[in-house]
Formats: structure tokens, sequence, C-alpha cells
């Protein structure tokens, strides 16, 4: 499973179907223009570590670049194991990089990559709201900018080990004007979850 930047100008996401019936998965590139936000400077980082058997571990990709702030991350997991899940993909609490983790079930270590993507030289806003997940339910948690434009986002649904995470994108996909925050669509397992959704917005 992946979901990851393709450097700064596209995005790249990979799913496993372990059942028989045919699923459709949409991928989804949040671009900014550029040459619309003065002075901003920006970069990507990649890591690479280890998940160990009956282990969560949890990794971050900081930001290369001084004086700019993690906007955006992804992950590639190196197993087609439905049963690893990736249950955090968010920024750090100082905005200076972005966290990973992986919750490996199994009775082998997985690989898997980290990224952020690290913008400075602009306004930036964060906000994270949670929302609670019934045992066995699903939920969409949906939490718009506090100014500017959606450049990405992030979920934490690490709770009680039990949650996946099926849908992250930004809000209104397709609208004539489209929305100005992040969806997270997240199920909970035999335990109730909490959902946290996580927004990254800019202003020129």
């Amino acid at each position: 499973m992946a979901s990851f930047p393709d450097g700064l100008s596209g995005w790249i996401a990979t799913a496993n179907n372990p059942t028989r019936k045919g699923r459709s998965m949409s991928v989804v590139a949040d671009c900014v223009d550029t040459t619309q936000l003065s002075g901003v400077t920006g970069g990507t980082g990649t890591n690479t570590g280890t998940a160990p058997a009956l282990q969560t571990t949890t990794l971050t990709a900081t930001c290369v670049l001084g004086g700019t702030y993690a906007v955006a991350g992804g992950f590639r997991v190196e197993s087609l194991d439905p049963a690893i899940r990736v249950q955090t993909s968010k920024p750090t609490v100082a905005q200076d990089g972005w966290t990973v983790s992986v919750l490996n079930p199994t009775a082998h270590d997985v690989t898997f990559e980290y990224h952020s993507i690290c913008i400075g030289g602009v306004p930036i806003a964060y906000s994270a709201v949670p929302k609670p997940i019934a045992a066995g339910t699903a939920t969409t948690n949906a939490v718009a900018c506090g100014f500017g434009r959606v450049v990405g986002g992030g979920f934490d649904i690490s709770g009680g080990g039990t949650g996946v995470i099926s849908s992250t994108r930004p809000t209104k996909l397709g609208s004539r004007r489209p929305g100005r925050g992040w969806a997270v669509t997240g199920r909970a397992g035999a335990s109730a979850e909490t959902l946290w959704t996580y927004t990254e917005c800019v202003s020129p």
C-alpha cells in the first residue's frame, strides 16, 4: 500500500485488493501554483524504516530545509498483507516533519518509506479535529481551512489499534468551487476509535 508524493509535481498511490470483486480507486494530486506564492521555498524528504513483527512503529521524516514547515507527507509499505495498516500520517506537533505509524501484527518485519513535503516563506494554518467512531462503524471527518487554500492533510486512527483508513482527500472534489479543507474516512474494528483529521493551508 502506498500514498506518497512524486517529487513536487504529482502523487502516487497503490492498493491491494484481496477479494474476488473489483474495486475502484481514485488518486488525487493537490497542487499549488507557486508563482502565486511570493517568496515560497520548499523541498521533500524521503526516509526508509522497518516495522518489526508484532509491533507498531512510528517514524518521522523531518523537513530538510531550515525555516520550512510540513504541509503534506506520505508512505509506501513494502507488503501486500492487508493485516498491515498505516494508522498515522500527519504533521508533527511542531510542524517540522511528517509522522507515519505502521501497525504490523504479522510474524515478519516490513520495510516502509515515509515522506514529507515542507514549504516556507508563506503563512501556513494547521487544524486538527477529532471525531469518535463506534465499534464496527465508519465515519468521515472533514476539517476546514482557517484561511487560504488547502495544500495537504493527514490522519490518525491509532488509538485502539483496530481502525482502518479508506479515504483521505481534499473536500468537494470535482466541484466548480473546490473545498477549503481535508476529509478522511475511517472504520473502527472491534473497539471504538477516535479519528483525527489534519488540514494544512497556505495563503499568498
